[in-house]
């Protein structure tokens, strides 16, 4: 299910981002934004998930309407504090009011974010892993794209045309068998792909 492969993907990156806790307005900022996205991720990985089951309520219902039939079919518990994670990621003060943002800081820390990760645990055992759904990008393509001086994109537009590739899962798949062609080798830009 590819909302739950991007709920593990963010996951991850946000236990691995966020590992250090911090006073600094960017991390408050940080970690309250993309939790808010991590909790829109799971609720639709229920929603999908409810959905492919064949539960009618799961095809139009809002978040609260899908954690509440999650928590009625026993996909989820404690469907109060689910509840209270929605009611906090809508609650706007946490944008506007720097006491409010570093509390919901300091529950999405200590709270919220392993009590998701118990949810994906959970879910990990009902739901089979999609590997092709989300591309990890090899470090040492990163390296040569910082090499070329090219944006990212225009960089990805030149390497799969000059290889001949239809997609990024198909670059990356081959990136060891082409990667001599870029890594360390300056890639000076061609005029077509300048910034």
């Amino acid at each position: 299910m590819k909302k739950f492969e991007q709920l593990k993907s963010l996951f991850s990156t946000m236990k691995r981002v966020y590992a250090i806790s911090s006073d600094s307005e960017m991390y408050v900022s940080g970690i309250t934004s993309d939790f808010d996205r991590l909790f829109e991720l799971c609720w639709k990985t229920l929603k999908e998930y409810l959905k492919s089951a064949g539960f009618q309520g799961a095809k139009t219902g809002s978040p609260r309407d899908i954690i509440k039939l999650a928590y009625r079919e026993g996909l989820v518990n404690d469907g109060d504090f689910w509840l209270e994670m929605l009611e906090e990621r809508n609650d706007d003060s946490h944008h506007y009011n720097e006491s409010s943002a570093r509390s919901y800081a300091a529950k999405i820390e200590w709270d919220y974010l392993p009590f998701i990760q118990n949810f994906i645990s959970d879910m990990v055992k009902l739901i089979p892993e999609e590997k092709d759904i989300l591309i990890k990008i090899p470090k040492s393509f990163l390296e040569a794209k910082a090499a070329s001086g090219l944006r990212y994109d225009r960089f990805l537009d030149k390497v799969l045309k000059e290889n001949g590739f239809e997609s990024e899962l198909e670059l990356f798949e081959n990136w060891d068998l082409i990667k001599d062609q870029y890594v360390n080798k300056g890639n000076v830009p061609d005029s077509d792909f300048s910034l």
